[in-house]
């Protein structure tokens, strides 16, 4: 008997979240955007550093012979959290909202009793559409309110490759911003069941460098691998 992809994700999920309370698994889901596989160091690549991500790859399972459902970001991860097609699920780029009829892994899983937050740029981004998400814990536009507290903004990035240093170091920026806030969410809800999509925005545009640009570590090998280093705290 052969399934669709989305029947295969619902009684997947379905059989995750019906499990007796002692078994049920918690889902954690890690994205980032715009990071292509060849900017790993598991995927052979001799300069990029990523121990973190390296890490995950031996431990786990690392896929040869993959590809995303759409080019842009929003259309691919609505993929994910559907497990439908674009031109099947309606977004077939980020100015599109996905339908409410739509299902999705946190509505499954809300049902079930979890926990369901989402954490970063929005993973239905540019808008504000949760997916059934419970909690928003943080998003872009949180972050910016942290970065003015604190008397402190991007400053423009211009030319082809939007680079501009910025003038806070690692512990201020967003990457270390939404991970703390994923980790308060997980240890407040270890004893319970729960789902939480951090979707990172590095390495997307603009590329900043921390410290005023005295971080000479580059591009990929610094900052613009934040992501990856998040993964191992």
């Amino acid at each position: 008997m052969t399934s669709t992809r989305r029947q295969f994700l619902g009684s997947a999920l379905a059989s995750v979240a019906a499990a007796q309370p002692a078994r049920k698994w918690n889902l954690l889901i890690l994205t980032n955007d715009q990071h292509r596989a060849d900017c790993l160091g598991c995927y052979g690549n001799p300069i990029v550093k990523t121990p973190a991500v390296d890490r995950l790859a031996a431990e786990g399972v690392r896929f040869e012979n993959y590809f995303v459902h759409a080019p842009q970001c929003v259309p691919s991860r609505v993929s994910m959290h559907t497990g439908r097609y674009p031109h099947t699920h309606r977004v077939p780029s980020n100015a599109y909202v996905l339908p409410e009829s739509e299902q999705t892994i946190a509505k499954i899983l809300n049902a079930q009793g979890y926990k369901t937050a989402c954490v970063g740029e929005m993973p239905f981004a540019p808008r504000s559409y949760t997916g059934g998400f419970q909690k928003v814990l943080a998003n872009n536009k949180d972050y910016d309110i942290f970065l003015a507290e604190r008397g402190l903004k991007y400053p423009p990035a211009e030319g082809p490759f939007q680079a501009a240093p910025v003038p806070w170091t690692d512990d201020l920026d967003e990457t270390a911003f939404f991970s703390n806030h994923a980790r308060e969410f997980i240890r407040a809800n270890r004893d319970a069941p729960f789902f939480l999509h951090i979707n990172y925005r590095r390495p997307h545009h603009p590329y900043v460098q921390g410290d005023g640009g005295q971080n000479r570590r580059g591009l990929f090998t610094g900052r613009r691998n934040e992501p990856a280093c998040a993964t191992g705290r």
